[in-house]
């Protein structure tokens, strides 16, 4: 096990050591540490750099042991990649963990014209691409809109939750984009104000006697319906 700091990964840690010990719970979270994105074309070709296979195997380490762990992750491979890492950590330990595969909906399912999203992108840095996709302005046809698209990961982890049981913990390997888009919309926590989400952060979504509990850091929301 290694004593250095880990550098991503610690709020998320908090917050899954924080939860009630029979409760189970999912996390949504974004994949490790990865090489530069220069083209979002090229995107899903980008892998975890040395750092980013080190830091995933080190959250795996911190874990610990208490909870049984299952992961899923997006088909992009990075994501593979840290559940991979995620797993040997804890299996390093004696740890629970099972990879439980890919998931199309861990994507970006809500793209629906792929060549004109990446046209679109050209024209924005990445966060002011993301505050024109949640504020309507992207042009019609090329992406879901921001409520219909968080509405789909939130149901997501939500059927992911149901098959989790109690005391166990579900890690959902995704991207950026779709974190911010659950912590936006159902958290109102917009990233102009708190920041771009880190490498191994995430959202966790807990069933506490029946009810559902959505986390990301001191910000929670009780989820009674689908709608954002």
């Amino acid at each position: 096990m290694h004593d250095a700091p880990l550098p991503y990964g610690d709020p998320l840690l908090r917050t899954l050591a924080a939860l009630p010990p029979g409760a189970p719970a999912v996390a949504l979270m974004r994949h490790s540490i990865r090489g530069p994105v220069t083209d979002l074309r090229t995107a899903p070709d980008v892998l975890l750099t040395e750092e980013g296979e080190l830091a995933a195997r080190r959250l795996g380490e911190r874990l610990g042991t208490a909870r049984p762990v299952r992961l899923a992750h997006s088909p992009v491979r990075r994501c593979a990649q840290t559940a991979e890492g995620i797993a040997a950590g804890l299996a390093g330990l004696g740890g629970r963990a099972l990879l439980d595969g890919e998931r199309p909906e861990l994507g970006a399912p809500y793209v629906r014209d792929f060549e004109r999203i990446v046209l679109a992108a050209r024209h924005y840095d990445p966060h002011a691409f993301v505050r024109a996709w949640f504020g309507g302005r992207l042009p019609e046809g090329i992406v879901d809109d921001a409520c219909t698209a968080a509405r789909g990961m939130l149901d997501a982890a939500r059927a992911e939750l149901a098959r989790t049981p109690p005391g166990a913990l579900t890690l959902l390997v995704s991207h950026d984009w779709n974190v911010l888009l659950v912590r936006e919309l159902y958290l109102g926590v917009r990233h102009e104000e708190v920041g771009w989400l880190d490498y191994l952060d995430g959202v966790v979504l807990v069933d506490v006697g029946g009810g559902l509990l959505l986390r990301w850091r001191d910000h929670v929301r009780a989820i009674d319906g689908g709608a954002p």
